[in-house]
């Protein structure tokens, strides 16, 4: 820490080093600890770092060997991910082999920090590389919560959503703010159900809620839209 300005310098494994920052947050990883199982002995593969080699069923090198969970995966490790693998293997074994994958597309995640994070779907930059820049639209908006509202307190909450193409699907979308997790849980249905920014608008708010924020995020909030996206909302209304 640097005594004159409170600021901290972070030194990183690379040698490189980030200077003036205010807060690290940092988070452990879950290495899997199945040194003592012996897995070369029975065949089974695993990557780097020591995690199991599995397909979309779960089934590692050995056919009839399955594997679930953080044991073999160092990305977007969830207890409900989990348990819904291990539900999947287990139906696909016990009552239909020809039960698909579980996806995990659209799940939903949270931080349960002061204040919360939570998201769901694709930011911002894997929308554009994704799609394209031309085809993203981005609205932000800053509501407070109504738990500071009697308060003097400038404290405020933070949402974006992310859409894409001329009908402007939801395809990701990102709060923070107390308690919202539980808002976004619900919204994660309806993005993975397809839902688009006018489905949302199209829905009455509960106020005051900052889940209504969501419904209510047009107007005086901040829209990020290319001239290329535009031209192609322009192009769309003229085909019809």
């Amino acid at each position: 820490a640097n005594s004159s300005n409170n600021k901290k310098l972070v030194s990183l494994k690379d040698g490189s080093v980030i200077s003036d920052v205010d807060t690290v947050i940092y988070t452990p990883i879950r290495m899997p600890n199945v040194e003592y199982v012996q897995l070369s002995k029975a065949g089974i593969a695993q990557r780097e770092g020591g995690y199991v080699a599995v397909d979309s069923h779960n089934r590692t090198s050995v056919p009839h060997i399955f594997a679930v969970g953080d044991v073999t995966t160092e990305v977007h490790q969830l207890t409900p991910k989990t348990i819904a693998a291990a539900e999947t293997v287990a139906d696909r074994l016990f009552l239909d082999s020809n039960i698909p994958p579980v996806s995990f597309d659209d799940t939903p995640y949270a931080f349960l920090a002061h204040p919360s994070i939570a998201n769901v779907g694709l930011t911002q930059t894997e929308a554009i590389e994704k799609h394209g820049h031309a085809a993203v639209k981005v609205y932000r908006s800053w509501p407070k919560n109504l738990y500071h509202g009697i308060m003097q307190s400038d404290r405020k909450s933070f949402m974006k959503m992310i859409c894409v193409g001329p009908q402007e699907k939801v395809v990701g979308l990102h709060m923070v703010g107390m308690h919202v997790e539980e808002g976004l849980q619900g919204f994660a249905v309806a993005i993975k159900m397809g839902a688009t920014k006018a489905d949302f608008d199209s829905c009455l708010s509960i106020e005051p809620t900052l889940a209504g924020s969501v419904v209510n995020m047009q107007g005086d909030d901040e829209v990020i839209i290319s001239k290329q996206h535009q031209d192609l909302v322009e192009e769309e209304k003229k085909e019809e």
